[in-house]
């Protein structure tokens, strides 16, 4: 950056650099900043929205002995909001047609990223 400074502005080079280096080094702190808490919150959502889908499942295999062809992939592709919905309507299925039924109303385009 020194380099850049002396060639464009070789009269006040010191100057100017001492002028934009807090706000460079403010800048990227902010970013920084930024970018750890939306990584954090990141992470928790999707740690979240893998343990809802491991809680579902077993609920499932609990139910039902087995999780059929094609569920486990219905059911990671619920948004969070939908897995607590299934979680409290497998208490009352009695049949896979049942768990079958409700999966094909609940299909979504959003797909596991959907926030509670």
């Amino acid at each position: 950056m020194q380099a850049a400074l002396n060639k464009r502005y070789p009269e006040e080079p010191k100057a100017l650099e001492e002028f934009i280096t807090p706000w460079h080094e403010e800048g990227l702190a902010v970013g920084l900043a930024r970018g750890r808490r939306e990584g954090l919150v990141e992470g928790l959502e999707r740690g979240v929205q893998k343990g809802r889908q491991t809680l579902v499942l077993h609920l499932i295999r609990k139910r039902f002995g087995r999780i059929p062809p094609g569920v486990r992939q219905a059911v990671q592709a619920l948004p969070a909001r939908s897995l607590l919905e299934l979680g409290a309507a497998l208490l009352d299925m009695s049949s896979l047609e049942e768990l079958h039924s409700w999966l094909k109303a609940h299909e979504t385009s959003e797909g596991p990223s959907d926030r509670e």
